[in-house]
């Protein structure tokens, strides 16, 4: 997926338009430069992510606790969760292509994780908001 830009508190893909309410910190740097090492690069091994970051996993994972009560492993996953789920009610694209966009292996690889974090499948989920967001529409307008 391409680098997304932070304009105002909400991220921003370019060329693809969707954007992403940010998860909420202290402004540690250290989170900034994590959060988008995992826009870029999705579902890698954690321990990847610390030699990016040059520390290793357990100083890491004690500094974004400390920064924001969560460990590498919630936070990266509660990134990916928040693009997968921004990709599938923001654009018109497949699964398909919203697996490889978020770098998983395959569809199938990213249908069990997003059923593993969120509960449903990534078509069950898109049919569903989406209902509840037209019928949010048709409600403001009378």
């Amino acid at each position: 997926m391409g680098k997304l830009i932070q304009i105002d508190d909400v991220w921003q893909a370019p060329g693809i338009g969707q954007t992403f309410a940010p998860l909420k910190w202290s402004g540690d740097d250290t989170v900034d430069r994590l959060s988008n090492f995992v826009r870029a690069a999705h579902v890698k091994p954690l321990n990847t992510y610390a030699a990016w970051m040059e520390m290793s996993l357990v100083e890491l994972n004690v500094l974004l606790k400390r920064a924001t009560g969560m460990s590498v492993q919630a936070w990266c996953t509660a990134l990916t969760m928040q693009d997968a789920r921004g990709l599938l009610l923001c654009t018109d694209k497949n699964t398909e292509t919203v697996a490889k966009l978020l770098h998983f292996p395959s569809r199938r690889a990213f249908s069990n994780y997003f059923i593993r974090y969120q509960g449903e499948s990534p078509s069950a989920y898109r049919r569903s908001r989406r209902h509840v967001e037209k019928l949010t529409k048709i409600n403001i307008r009378w």
